[in-house]
């Protein structure tokens, strides 16, 4: 039995994504020093940036440069500010040579999913009426990694108010999954992931409403994390408006010395979860904030049934979606449309079964990289775990990488 269908039997009982972890075809780890620079992760290209074996002005260009050669295919980066970020990366390594370091992501250019408000650069939501909206300042989580010394260079594709679970508007047409060019990232963070997927940068700022910073991981092969509810500010974001999994996975992991409980699992109803969901989802676009108080109540219950849950497991492993990702399909809306799974045609929206757990409870979620699937795509893995306890969930994400392998670059865009 594949880990995938492992994964679907055990399910039975904002936001930052990355690379993280180096890649290796299978899941062969290579040695560091054959990594390339642009599928290092960003712990490792702040470090040599500090060291100075790499400047942040040529890290800039070396992304630009495959921006230039991969993006026209992926259609994952959709708007740069190349001659403000050259500026502040030229600025970041005079003060570095100066001993000055602004924080612990000096000099790191990244990019930034285009729902959030970044200052001079275009905010579009893949709305037609914000085309040219370009915002004067930046939405909270932006200015907090600039102030942690990134470098903001590009945003990324989403779909129309990032309301769907594949990558295309009207603006900037399609992103293409860069494991099979036919296919979806995923959504709404699917130009995120895909540019993580092909080295266009190592740290994405996402967002996840339902499933859109875990989908596009899961579709394309990278890591993500959803935080705990309200530790990512919100300020800023728009809307609303200004291979082969590898064998007996599971055992792997018994034998790196983890108690797992196969049978375990919250008292929690998926169809419950979703309409709860949908009432936070209809009054939140409708701007009814606060939340209703009774919605509010049976939140609560929900989140006590986790607690009670967590108070003897650390985390919870479930499917991030049914399917790998699926060919894209641009008709009709995400209410209306099917996927073929198992033989049968199932609601899309109904991809979004368990997506639906950490965002009704409001708990932290990290997709992780778990091989790949018998067609040769990318299978991902969400890890839940309890309120606030987001470095528990990236940390076994880091874990789980190190015991059955972790980020896999896409077959033609290894160099």
């Amino acid at each position: 039995m594949t880990l995938f269908k492992k994964i679907l039997q055990l399910s039975a009982i904002t936001i930052i994504i990355s690379t993280l972890i180096c890649c290796g075809k299978y899941f062969v780890k290579p040695t560091q020093d054959i990594v390339p620079v642009h599928f290092k992760s960003a712990t490792e290209l702040t470090s040599a940036i500090r060291s100075g074996e790499i400047t942040s002005l040529d890290l800039l260009n070396l992304y630009l440069n495959r921006i230039q050669r991969y993006n026209n295919e992926i259609n994952a980066v959709v708007a740069l500010d190349i001659a403000a970020a050259r500026a502040r990366a030229t600025e970041a390594d005079r003060a570095l040579a100066q001993g000055k370091i602004w924080g612990p992501l000096h000099g790191l250019p990244m990019t930034v999913k285009d729902v959030f408000e970044v200052a001079g650069m275009p905010a579009t939501s893949g709305d037609p009426v914000l085309k040219d909206y370009i915002p004067k300042r930046n939405a909270i989580a932006v200015q907090r990694l600039i102030d942690a010394g990134a470098i903001v260079f590009g945003k990324t594709n989403v779909p129309y108010h990032a309301m769907d679970i594949q990558s295309y508007n009207e603006i900037y047409g399609t992103t293409n999954n860069p494991w099979d060019l036919s296919r979806t990232p995923g959504g709404s963070s699917g130009g995120s992931a895909a540019a993580l997927a092909v080295g266009f940068t190592a740290l994405e700022l996402g967002s996840d409403i339902a499933g859109s910073v875990r989908f596009p991981p899961h579709y394309t092969g990278v890591f993500g994390h959803k935080t705990t509810f309200g530790i990512v500010p919100r300020y800023g974001h728009i809307p609303p408006m200004p291979g082969r999994v590898p064998p007996k996975a599971v055992e792997k992991l018994r034998g790196a010395g983890l108690d797992i409980n196969e049978e375990a699992h919250p008292d929690i109803e998926l169809l419950k979860d979703r309409q709860i969901w949908l009432e936070i989802y209809n009054q939140m676009m409708a701007g009814s904030l606060p939340l209703d108080e009774m919605l509010v109540e049976r939140q609560k219950k929900q989140q006590a049934r986790w607690a009670e849950f967590f108070e003897s497991y650390d985390v919870l492993l479930a499917p991030v979606a049914p399917t790998v990702a699926f060919p894209h399909d641009h008709e009709g809306t995400l209410l209306s449309r099917s996927l073929e799974i198992n033989g049968q045609k199932k609601p899309m929206l109904n991809n979004m079964a368990w997506t639906y757990m950490a965002i009704v409870s409001g708990l932290p979620a990290t997709v992780a990289p778990v091989g790949l699937s018998d067609s040769g795509l990318p299978v991902g893995i969400q890890i839940i775990g309890a309120r606030f306890e987001d470095r528990t969930t990236i940390d076994f994400a880091r874990g789980l990488s190190e015991t059955i392998g972790g980020f896999v670059a896409p077959p033609g865009y290894e160099d």
